[in-house]
């Protein structure tokens, strides 16, 4: 199909290039009978009209053909696209989305950096955040770290009472398994009491809400303006998945996350902030 439609168009460009040389021809024809005898009006008039239609013709096909022998494609298409990438950046402006990153990269590369220029306040929720811990090698002493310095974290995590934590559990994945999500809760406990143990006298305790009413459907990260969510798939595990950056507190994306979060923390019996 593709074969046919480029020779049906190879085709077109030897006809308009035959009409082009044929247009032509029959204005030099006449610029030659005018010559020959000047009071001939109307041919030339008629040469004039040929001879400026050829010419817009011969510019709007060489032009094509450049254009296309050049890898583009008509300008038509071009300007749609810039259009449609100017309504994408409109939305971007948004909604906040900045940036997607695979999750294990984004655990190695970004969130290290991202920690490091935290100010103000951090909220991390999370089925067990078992790739914080795992994936984060200096995660407790970067969070007493902050603590230290006056940054509010609030951490938000399932119990391991709920029901239905087995929602996004899938014994078919390496260490996804109810006894994985049982044994990844208590490993993060545990993580939480060696960051709450490494605090000086003036830190800001963090703090720590199990959710028994409601269920945590991503991986969610809020450091002061930005905020990084990855969507829980049932087939992948947190690394395998993607993990999305958006930017500004009054983007739609930021705003309903950080909704979600205070809705869950409050109604699992944390402090309304």
């Amino acid at each position: 199909m593709l074969n046919e439609d480029k020779q049906s168009e190879k085709k077109s460009y030897y006809v308009v290039g035959l009409l082009s040389v044929i247009m032509l021809g029959f204005s030099f024809a006449l610029a030659y009978i005018t010559n020959k005898s000047p009071e001939m009006w109307v041919l030339k008039w008629l040469l004039d009209f040929i001879a400026k239609f050829a010419m817009i013709f011969v510019t709007i096909f060489c032009g094509d053909l450049l254009w296309k022998s050049l890898g583009g494609r008509p300008a038509e298409i071009k300007i749609g696209r810039l259009f449609s990438a100017i309504k994408l950046l409109d939305k971007s402006k948004k909604t906040g989305l900045l940036d997607v990153y695979n999750g294990k990269e984004f655990f190695l590369n970004e969130i290290p950096v991202r920690l490091d220029k935290a100010k103000n306040e951090i909220f991390i929720m999370g089925n067990y955040l078992k790739s914080w811990v795992n994936i984060y090698p200096d995660f407790s002493n970067k969070i007493a770290e902050l603590a230290n310095k006056g940054v509010i974290i609030r951490f938000m995590i399932m119990d391991e009472k709920n029901v239905k934590i087995n929602s996004f559990t899938n014994s078919k994945l390496p260490s996804c398994s109810m006894d994985d999500a049982t044994k990844g809760i208590d490993n993060f406990c545990k993580a939480f009491e060696n960051i709450l143990n490494k605090l000086q006298p003036n830190a800001v305790k963090p703090s720590l809400v199990k959710v028994n009413d409601g269920l945590i459907s991503a991986n969610l990260c809020i450091i002061d303006n930005d905020i990084f969510f990855t969507p829980y798939f049932f087939t992948k595990s947190t690394g395998d998945s993607m993990a999305y950056l958006a930017s500004g507190k009054e983007t739609l994306i930021y705003m309903k996350y950080k909704e979600e979060f205070i809705d869950l923390w409050v109604n699992n019996g944390g402090t309304k902030f």
